[in-house]
Formats: structure tokens, sequence, C-alpha cells
């Protein structure tokens, strides 16, 4: 049998076509994009970026060296969606300042009855029967003004007026129960401002949920320890806010604000008119032994307005 010859291809005039494998493929054979398109170049098992400066048919660059892009600002802190579900915090601040705008026209009576405006905050009132309670509260320079304000109806329900010159005692310390109770201590800080405060209240009056005492209990709103370190607001009154800014909100729910201006405002008060006023620092004591309809209602938090699910009250 007749030795097969060699088999050559077509004859192309000296010009070879050689077919290799893409892992073979050199570098100056890739299709690249056009200039300055970011691309990526496979060499091997590693991924090298490139950006093409040149015109097309120039040539490839060599490879540069990734260089991390800048770290991006942080982002906002946003609030809490637990401290969302309050009304009076869902538009920074917005709800609030509308709620005493309405309020001012009708719990304030003349200059002359309340003189100038100090100050509103939005606090926790605190029952002689341990009941949390959301309260707008007014200082001016003769009244302290509680007012109960429905912030999803946008209206006010009720409100009563205290005449700081009656006030002959304040109490500013830690809230605590007595020591035979099966509560807890709330861990809060709190104001008590006391009238007639030399006549016991009789025990009918002291038992029955729904009798006037001669005394009013604040603390912080209930929001607050939510928000803490998500805002910092700073040291200003809503008297002196124009109730836009997210970080003035919790300066208008802490107690502590409240207290230094309500005790200028009551000794300035008392002394004009010849009175008697002591102020101490001391723990407060929230007579509540074995309240477990009170404390039921704190801790679903019945006498706030808020968000719960799908029903809110």
């Amino acid at each position: 049998m007749d030795n097969l010859a060699e088999e050559t291809g077509p004859d192309f005039g000296g010009t070879r076509i050689q077919l290799v494998s893409p892992e073979e493929a050199p570098l100056s054979s890739i299709a690249f994009p056009p200039s300055g398109v970011v691309g990526s170049v496979s060499s091997g098992s590693v991924t090298h970026e490139v950006q093409l400066n040149s015109p097309m048919g120039s040539g490839p660059e060599l490879p540069k060296q990734v260089v991390p892009a800048p770290h991006a600002p942080p982002a906002p802190v946003l609030p809490p969606r637990s401290l969302l579900e309050y009304f009076a915090f869902r538009d920074g601040g917005h709800t609030i300042a509308k709620a005493v705008q309405k309020c001012l026209p009708v719990v304030l009576q003349s200059d002359q009855a309340d003189g100038r405006l100090i100050g509103a905050w939005m606090l926790t009132e605190i029952s002689h029967w341990d009941v949390d309670q959301e309260r707008l509260v007014f200082l001016t320079e003769h009244t302290l003004i509680i007012a109960k304000y429905d912030l999803i109806q946008m209206s006010l329900l009720e409100y009563r007026r205290i005449p700081l010159q009656i006030v002959d005692k304040m109490l500013f310390g830690s809230l605590r129960y007595p020591e035979k109770t099966m509560f807890e201590d709330r861990n809060q800080i709190g104001l008590r401002l006391t009238w007639n405060s030399n006549v016991p209240i009789p025990f009918a009056q002291r038992w029955n949920p729904f009798s006037e005492v001669s005394y009013v209990t604040l603390t912080s709103h209930n929001a607050v320890p939510i928000a803490r370190g998500a805002v910092a607001p700073p040291a200003v009154s809503m008297a002196a806010s124009s109730g836009t800014a997210e970080e003035d909100v919790m300066n208008w729910c802490r107690v502590e604000d409240f207290r230094a201006k309500v005790l200028d405002a009551v000794r300035a008060e008392v002394e004009s008119h010849n009175g008697a006023f002591h102020y101490e620092e001391t723990d407060i004591l929230i007579e509540n032994y074995a309240g477990i309809a009170s404390r039921i209602f704190n801790v679903a938090q019945l006498g706030f307005f808020k968000s719960r699910g799908r029903v809110s009250f």
C-alpha cells in the first residue's frame, strides 16, 4: 500500500491559521470595549480590571491596580421603628408643634392671668393610682397647664390649670415604689409639685382613681429611652424652637429640661406673693402596692396615642 501523502491545508499565500483554546489566548488577541469603558481581563485564575483610555486600534493598556473607592458617608440615623409608633414623633415634631398652636388660644386666658409663655413640653403624667398618661404641659409665668390632647384627631380633650402661687413644695428625683410592693422600681427620674402639702389627703380621696389630689407627678415621655442615642437635641425649649427640627423634639419630652424652667417660675411666683416654698432633690414615692390594673395599663401604654398594629388609639 502506498504511503499516504501528508495532507496540507489550503494555500493562504503564506499565512497560517492557528486555533488555540481560550485559556491559551494571548492578551493582545482579546477584543476590548470602546475607549473609556472599564472591563476585566482573565489571566489564568486571576481577573484584572483595566481602564481603557486609548482609542480603538491603539491597543490595550496594561492592567492597572484596582484602587478601592473611598468610603461613602454614613447613612443618616433614622428613628427606631418603635419610636415612630407614637403619633407625636411621626413627622419630626410637626405634630407636637401643631398641637401646641391649637391649644394656646384655648388654654391661655389673658396676659394678666397667665403672663408670658415660658415653654411647652410633651411629658408623662403619673396619676396617684400609678397610671401613665401622655400630656401636653404649658408653663407660663403664673400658671401650669396640663392638657390631654388627641394626637390622632388633633383635638383638645381636657385640661386643668394650676396657679403657681399655691405650690409650696417641689420634689425632683428617682421614682420608687414602697418597700412592700410586688413591682420593681421604674428606673425613671420624676418631678412632683405639691400644694397644701401640710394637709393630709383623705383615705377615700387617695383610693379613688377618679379623684383630684393636691399634687401632680411628671416624668419624661415614654419615647425618650427609645430615642436616646438616635438624636442629640440642643438645650432649647419649644417656646424658642420653630418645631420643625427633629433634633428639638426629644428635648421637649425630657423632664430634666422642664425642671429648671418650672423651678425658676414657681420660686419667682411664690416669692412675689410672700409665700413659702420648699425644693428638695430626693426619691419620689409612688404608692402602688399591688395595682395589677395600672401595671397592665402602663405595660400596654394605653395612655399614649400610638399605632397598635391595625388599630390606633
